[in-house]
């Protein structure tokens, strides 16, 4: 049971919503407690889901997939969209913030205390003042494993240029996808699927031409000119080209 309602927003009749060959996106978001289901979302980023399940349980999940006899499915790729860090972070801050008040309200009300309140009152700030230390090495663990994964993050996105050519398919996907903001991410499924296919390798780069990423998926004229000038800006520095002047 993984909601209790849901809304078909394509056709009712399953076999006409998903056919062979279709890529099938899943996006769960606990912040809104609700999981949706999208075809072919790579080829129109804007699309509407096709289902969408609402009151979603809070718990943990795993990507799992079940077909009937001799069905076949790839998975393509899987992970958190960083939401869940910010659900996680969104209930902390209020809590914090209660207690905060908490105090203050405290605060106002210790002139008229009895010595046994005050007493009790003081006893639970040193239990609390032990509890800080801890609660702050956590969150200094926490702002550490933060950089970390932003670190990690950056180093996907960016992968090192002077080592163009000992790329795997997946560094040259992450270098095109991740451009002028993220322009081209609509391409990175198809990309992903042909280059894979190809064997391709950050060594092939150089003897790739223009017309080269209509297989790849790249059907846009201006996307496949500017995806290709961002290849040669890596396989040809501007350095060389001012070399080669100096000695003609």
């Amino acid at each position: 049971n993984i909601g209790s309602g849901h809304a078909n927003l394509g056709p009712v009749n399953p076999v006409e919503i998903w056919k062979s060959g279709d890529e099938i996106t899943v996006k769960l978001d606990l912040t809104t407690t609700t999981i949706s289901f999208y075809k072919n979302l790579h080829q129109n980023p804007s699309a509407k889901p096709h289902a969408v399940y609402t009151n979603v349980p809070q718990a943990s999940y795993r990507l799992a997939c079940h077909g009937y006899a001799n069905t076949k499915y790839e998975i393509m790729r899987s992970g958190a969209a960083g939401g869940e860090i910010m659900a996680i972070e969104n209930e902390i801050l209020p809590i914090l913030k209660d207690a905060q008040n908490a105090l203050q309200s405290v605060q106002r009300e210790i002139p008229k205390m009895s010595v046994d309140a005050l007493i009790k009152i003081k006893s639970d700030i040193e239990q609390s003042s032990t509890n800080h230390e801890a609660m702050m090495k956590q969150f200094t663990d926490y702002f550490n494993a933060l950089k970390e994964t932003k670190k990690l993050i950056e180093s996907q996105l960016n992968p090192n240029v002077s080592e163009y050519e000992q790329w795997a398919y997946q560094q040259i996907v992450r270098y095109i996808c991740n451009a002028e903001n993220g322009k081209f991410a609509k391409y990175e499924s198809t990309l992903e699927k042909t280059m894979a296919e190809q064997k391709l390798t950050g060594a092939d780069l150089k003897h790739l031409e223009k017309n080269d990423l209509i297989p790849f998926g790249v059907k846009i004229f201006a996307d496949r000119n500017a995806i290709f000038q961002l290849i040669q800006k890596l396989t040809q520095p501007a350095n060389e080209g001012t070399e080669t002047q100096n000695l003609m």
